[in-house]
Formats: structure tokens, C-alpha cells, sequence
């Protein structure tokens, strides 16, 4: 247990450096104003719940 807490916190260490040296995402200047909602509706219109990929085809609900 004590391996895995160690392991753990190095790993997140090591997560945190390379996102705070790298910054994804930094350089992108996307303006939320501009962005279309109509294209997003039709996405989240025909977007599926995370039981049609983890589930068998006959036990949806939905």
C-alpha cells in the first residue's frame, strides 16, 4: 500500500510539471461569444450515455 501511495504522488508530481512547462491549450485565444450553439445542440442531440458501450445491445433502457 505504501508502494502505491508513493508511486501515486510521483506520478501526479510528474503530471503537474509537464502541464505547468508545456500549457496545452495556451495558445488557442477561442472566444466562447463566437462558438455556435445550433452545432453543438445537434452533437448532444445524438450523443449516447456510457451504457451503449459498456453494456450488451439488450440490456439498454434508453
Amino acid at each position: 500500500m505504501l508502494y502505491f501511495e508513493i508511486v501515486s504522488t510521483i506520478a501526479l508530481i510528474i503530471g503537474l510539471i509537464i502541464v505547468n512547462v508545456v500549457q496545452p491549450g495556451a495558445g488557442m485565444n477561442v472566444d466562447p461569444a463566437t462558438l455556435d450553439a445550433q452545432a453543438v445542440a445537434v452533437y448532444a442531440a445524438t450523443s449516447q450515455g456510457a451504457g451503449h458501450y459498456c453494456l450488451p445491445d439488450g440490456c439498454h433502457t434508453g
